[in-house]
């Protein structure tokens, strides 16, 4: 994960980690008053701290998922004919290695659906809100954990 570039100048460890501190950020912020470290737009509609704390993983485990949730990455990179850096299938191959390394299903589980809130398109919505295993609820169909992960904009 050091040696394997995400983008130019950060290495796939650097970004997880940086992906961390981020949540972590805002987490703290919710939950202990703290002062914000970094830029943040919150949207109006998040009215309740409780709701977003209330399900979240353990710390231990949010700290797993952000820092690995890339680990796979210099195990599937591949360079196209115009130089540019591709991961196929990265979320699968990233749970899979994680799965040979550590013994949190929680956070596995959350590496693997990591790119599905990415990807998702329109007509998908409902049934992605309806998915129990999709990160963004952790279970509970009501998308409380992405919107902590996700650097809100």
């Amino acid at each position: 994960m050091k040696n394997c570039e995400q983008t130019k100048g950060l290495s796939v460890l650097e970004h997880g980690e940086s992906v961390k501190k981020y949540l972590f950020d805002i987490l703290d912020h919710l939950q202990y008053g703290t002062e914000l470290k970094y830029e943040w737009r919150i949207p109006d509609w998040v009215t309740s701290k409780d709701l977003i704390l209330s399900e979240l993983p353990n710390r231990d485990t949010l700290s797993l998922y952000t820092t690995y949730h890339d680990i796979g990455k210099p195990f599937c990179r591949e360079v196209d004919s115009d130089g540019k850096v591709h991961f196929p299938n990265h979320a699968e191959v990233s749970y899979q290695i994680f799965k040979q390394h550590f013994s949190d299903d929680i956070a596995a589980d959350l590496i693997r659906h990591d790119m599905d809130i990415h990807l998702l398109k329109a007509d998908g919505v409902e049934s992605f809100a309806k998915n129990p295993h999709n990160p963004t609820n952790n279970g509970t169909g009501r998308g409380t954990f992405k919107c902590c992960y996700v650097r809100w904009y």
